[in-house]
């Protein structure tokens, strides 16, 4: 994990599990980076996490969900502490295909994400009919 990354822990009063969230300032954006980097960072970032005693890993960035999904699970699954490990496009595309009367979906992403066919691939699983018109916006670091 680098320097620049910050983490932060939050926990409310109706919440009994600690929660725990990691922002990769250092590198991002993402959606510029390769398939290979990309599942690096997250693979980086999950370590960091299970040292901190993860008991559930959300990916919630599109970018490394895309490209790192199988790779995080296949290591969540090598370890002893049973951690699940949950992407965002798969239940995005089901939102997305229960949604839409027309079948047409668009999707506006990151180079990475749209490069990955990830969206793709969920979409075609939930509603085979549906189309996906996909463009990638391109992430300027301000």
């Amino acid at each position: 994990m680098s320097a620049a990354s910050r983490c932060s822990r939050s926990c409310s009063s109706s919440c009994r599990t600690r929660t725990s969230s990691t922002r990769d300032t250092a590198r991002f954006p993402y959606g510029e980076h390769s398939a290979a980097d990309l599942e690096r960072f997250a693979l980086e970032i999950a370590e960091h996490l299970l040292a901190r005693r993860a008991k559930l890993l959300v990916v919630a960035c599109n970018a490394l969900s895309s490209a790192a999904l199988p790779s995080l699970r296949a290591r969540m699954l090598s370890t002893t502490l049973g951690v699940d490990v949950l992407g965002v496009i798969e239940p995005e595309s089901r939102i997305a295909a229960a949604h839409s009367a027309s079948r047409r979906i668009g999707l506006l992403a990151t180079t990475a994400t749209v490069a990955s066919g990830a969206y793709d691939r969920a979409l075609q699983a939930a509603a085979p009919d549906a189309t996906l018109t996909s463009v990638a916006a391109l992430v300027s670091r301000r």
